[in-house]
């Protein structure tokens, strides 16, 4: 039973090993508060994950369950203020409200980084506490919530304009949101002053890719499942699950269009904040790539309401068809998911070089993807990166926490000796006589 728990559902990803990103989140949360807020700067990433991280690990510890158990407590908080628009702005009542929370619970890219110690179940949970609160004219939480949003992730930008065209041209008569922006703005201007103060803004490369063309027809699928062109296990489901979103929206647009949704208001306001964010950014993607699923979590919550939004007033036998065929896709790809998702095992591999070595010796990655990860695994002021010029390492695989001194071009002498970590995760013992 625990066997099928831990390889054929989202608990397996609980216990996997922790991969690069991962373990930079444990090694940015291990520096002092002051050097969070500078190596954070200088990493190009919001601070508040590190921060609440670092105390959460005062706590908990620092194991793989313990770091990723923040996020699994944002999924479940993310998940009571979803029940809320469900009951509070959707209206939806009795027995649907709740069978229209397993489209939440099984959705595959929420439930997957609810099981990774990384900002992005947080920034969901901030998502959907700012709309809550906006719709519900709570403003001191709304603002409150927003600005501790942006400096959680960037693209809680994307959410802020999304509420400003909203309230401006949608539900007109609340022009006072430009003022609760501008104090915002007021409240993140110092860490954008001094990001620019600790980097030299420069045309640097990136690991994202260009979008492909085969990727633009698939975008309701990525926004609402986190699919990403590598994950060949889950091509012959994602185009079906992207058809059965395409057929909600338009009947959505029908309904619309034919004054049968009495809600245009918020139907609207799902309809940019599901897919807004994704056209923005594949606008400046033609400048430099920025279109990556996990970043477009923001619009899934929003997309699943827009869904539910029009299931509810869809013809009887259709709302129960379409739902039902909904439903059966978003589990077949979170079962997918979570047996063919796997990590890299290299708790496995580096506890096996742990055993062989002593204190003397060191481990080498050849790869600087690797260096963080084995800094978690192994001693931290034993792992090295091999044979590499410190200038050559990009800034995107974490250099804020790769120190000058980390790079070794030389084998040690024995009796010391340096296991050779490779990318594939194989590894050579190496000494000089």
């Amino acid at each position: 039973m625990l066997e099928f728990l831990f390889t054929k559902t989202p608990l397996g990803f609980l216990t996997q090993s922790l991969w690069r990103d991962e373990a930079f989140s444990y090694l940015m949360a291990k520096e002092s508060i002051n050097n969070i807020f500078v190596l954070s700067a200088k990493d190009f990433t919001p601070p508040i994950h590190s921060l609440m991280l670092k105390f959460w690990i005062w706590i908990f510890g620092s194991g793989e369950i313990a770091l990723r158990s923040m996020s699994l407590v944002f999924y479940f908080i993310s998940a009571y203020f979803f029940y809320l628009i469900l009951s509070e702005v959707l209206k939806i009542k009795g027995l649907w409200k709740h069978a229209y929370m397993l489209l939440f619970f099984l959705n595959p890219i929420l439930h997957y980084f609810a099981f990774e110690a990384r900002a992005y179940s947080l920034l969901v949970l901030l998502t959907l506490m700012s709309f809550y609160f906006l719709l519900k004219k709570r403003m001191k939480s709304y603002i409150a919530v927003s600005v501790v949003g942006l400096y959680t992730h960037y693209f809680m930008a994307f959410i802020i304009l999304i509420q400003a065209l909203y309230v401006f041209l949608i539900d007109k008569g609340r022009k006072k949101i430009f003022k609760y922006i501008s104090v915002m703005v007021l409240f993140f201007l110092p860490w954008v002053a001094f990001v620019i103060k600790q980097n030299n803004i420069a045309n640097e490369p990136f690991w994202i890719n260009d979008i492909s063309r085969e990727s633009l027809k698939l975008i309701p699928s990525i926004l609402y499942s986190g699919y990403e062109s590598g994950f060949y296990y889950l091509n012959h489901v994602v185009s079906n699950l992207n058809l059965t979103i395409y057929l909600y929206v338009f009947s959505g647009l029908v309904l619309y269009y034919q004054g049968v949704l009495k809600n245009k208001k918020i139907f609207l306001l799902l309809l940019i904040w599901g897919f807004l964010p994704a056209f923005i950014t594949l606008f400046l993607s033609n400048y430099k790539p920025i279109f990556l699923a996990r970043y477009l979590i923001i619009s899934t919550p929003a997309l699943i309401l827009l869904l539910i939004l029009i299931n509810e007033k869809l013809n009887k036998i259709f709302k129960y068809i379409l739902f039902f065929i909904l439903l059966i896709q978003t589990f077949n790809f979170s079962a997918l998911q979570a047996e063919y998702r796997q990590k890299l095992d290299y708790k496995k591999t580096i506890s096996e070089i742990r055993l062989q070595s002593n204190q003397k010796d060191f481990l080498y990655v050849i790869s600087e993807l690797d260096y963080h990860v084995a800094k978690y695994y192994f001693e931290e002021d034993r792992v090295y990166i091999y044979g590499k010029d410190y200038t050559d390492i990009p800034n995107f695989v974490g250099k804020a926490l790769i120190p000058k001194n980390s790079i070794k071009q030389i084998i040690p002498l024995y009796p010391s000796k340096a296991f050779i970590l490779y990318p594939d995760l194989t590894y050579d013992v190496k000494t000089v006589f």
